[in-house]
């Protein structure tokens, strides 16, 4: 699930299908992940956070892209 909350206090929920069952040490993935859009995104106008997102995912594992990725659009496919 993928958590977005913006200035104005709006919330937005999404779940996001990966398209294949996470294994290993997922918590970590997850973590890892997180810290990354975070990171990326934190304190930034909504209307930038798409190029940054693309740009972070450049710092994402190659492993770990399959899984990034489906992330990002969720909120640019509404």
């Amino acid at each position: 699930m993928v958590v977005l909350i913006v200035t104005t206090g709006r919330v937005e929920q999404r779940v996001v299908d990966v398209g294949r069952e996470l294994t290993g040490d997922v918590d970590s993935l997850i973590g890892s992940l997180r810290s990354t859009i975070n990171a990326s995104v934190g304190g930034q106008p909504l209307n930038a956070a798409e190029g940054l997102l693309q740009t972070a995912m450049e710092t994402v594992k190659p492993e770990h892209r399959d899984v990034a990725r489906p992330s990002l659009p969720v909120w640019w496919t509404r």
